[in-house]
């Protein structure tokens, strides 16, 4: 078995390179994932997200500022940066963010993830349609 901070480079590597497969391998069968844009226990919606950021951003990219890990614990922060490829998003975002993860048998069991979605969303080259 790897050290649970190897799930989550692969995870991000995955990210990076748009290899959709290997992101949702990271997850396990059983998992729970919240993000400040909702939360999931479903690989399929893990792999519908993964396949629409795919869809919108390029040159996508990250650095890791700190990685802390205990036991099965990873505490990961982070800044990723994109760029809108003009179907609803237009350019390059800077996105710090937080990763809080629990890794077992090389699978995220547990994943929270801190981001500020104002940024994400202030890429928006279409108006949100109002409710």
């Amino acid at each position: 078995m790897n050290p649970p901070t190897s799930t989550l480079f692969r995870l991000l590597e995955a990210w990076k390179s748009g290899d959709a497969d290997t992101y949702v391998d990271c997850f396990a069968n059983d998992f729970e994932s919240i993000h400040p844009l909702g939360k999931t226990s479903d690989r399929q919606h893990i792999r519908k997200e993964i396949d629409r950021i795919i869809e919108h951003w390029t040159d996508r990219d990250y650095r890791i500022i700190s990685c802390i890990s205990e036991g099965d614990q990873v505490a990961l922060e982070y800044e990723m940066s994109m760029t809108g490829l003009g179907r609803g998003f237009e350019g390059q975002i800077n996105l710090p963010g937080l990763v809080l993860a629990t890794i077992q048998a090389d699978r995220i069991v547990r994943y929270r993830e801190e981001f500020d979605p104002k940024i994400v969303l202030a890429a928006r080259s279409e108006p949100a349609a109002k409710a």
